[in-house]
């Protein structure tokens, strides 16, 4: 089995540089444009199927690449962005989400996949 991750295409706070984890932000035209790409470069390979965040800009990408082809596209909760609670939509260089940053996924349990939990 091979997996392929991808992250979505650019969004507009991606262009605005804001911090966006679960604010349900549309992908620009390059952002499709990317996720069009993608999509081909992966033609010759057989997918079976596409998890997909539940946000718009994932699942948008998600129904970009696996245009045009037969691949059913599943969404998982569990896949949605984190929450950076009061820093949703501040600039990504602001001074209070960067002395923030590294406390917002300090410990992330890896579930029945076999694995203990880690720090990063």
């Amino acid at each position: 089995m091979k997996l392929f991750v991808t992250r979505h295409g650019e969004t507009e706070w991606n262009v605005q540089s804001k911090v966006c984890g679960r604010t349900d932000v549309d992908l620009t035209d390059k952002g499709r444009a990317q996720a069009r790409a993608l999509g081909e470069k992966l033609g010759d390979y057989k997918i079976d199927l596409i998890i997909s965040s539940p946000m718009r800009r994932a699942l948008e990408t998600s129904r970009i690449i696996g245009s045009g082809r037969d691949i059913p596209i599943e969404t998982d909760p569990r896949l949605i962005e984190q929450d950076y609670g009061i820093y949703e939509g501040v600039d990504r260089r602001d001074e209070g989400f960067l002395g923030n940053k590294r406390n917002f996924a300090f410990r992330y349990s890896l579930g029945n996949c076999g694995l203990e939990e880690y720090e990063l």
